[in-house]
């Protein structure tokens, strides 16, 4: 298998490996890649929640909002949330240096991976929620999270 065979076999694994950490509304994957941005105000609270979610140190699930996909931004209920990153550590030449239809497959795989985990429709998700639903933990409710999540915090709960 030649050098540009396996570079287009990488995936988004890989790529971005949790756990991730925010970084004042930059999300940085444990291999330091940019993951995503957030696109809409969230209070800390729900990005550390989010973010345990993602990094499967919590069973709740994101159930309230219904959580999509399009062209590398997630939306829940259709507001931006989330923008995908990593672009330039997967092309660049000092980083993966991958073709742009490999770097291009490998962000949408990871857009994937994040609704499907934010919603608990990844195996491993499923797999916990069947543990949380044994232990009782509850599921995730943005309504009842210090007012709106995709405008922050109470104070933004009046508006």
């Amino acid at each position: 298998m030649s050098k540009n065979q396996k570079k287009q076999q990488i995936t988004f694994r890989e790529a971005y490996q949790p756990p991730f950490h925010n970084s004042y509304g930059t999300i940085f994957s444990a291999n330091h890649v940019m993951a995503f941005n957030l696109k809409s105000r969230l209070s800390d609270e729900t990005v550390d929640r989010l973010l345990a979610i993602l990094n499967g140190t919590s069973k709740e699930v994101v159930t309230k909002s219904e959580v999509t996909h399009k062209n590398g931004i997630i939306y829940f209920n259709e507001k931006e949330v989330f923008l995908i990153r990593g672009w330039g550590h997967l092309t660049g030449c000092g980083a993966l240096n991958l073709p742009s239809e490999t770097a291009a497959r490998i962000q949408d795989e990871f857009a994937e991976w994040v609704v499907k985990r934010l919603t608990g429709k990844d195996q491993e998700s499923i797999d916990s929620l069947k543990l949380r639903d044994a232990l009782n933990v509850p599921e995730l409710d943005y309504e009842k999270i210090k007012g709106d999540p995709l405008k922050g915090g109470k104070e933004d709960a009046a508006e």
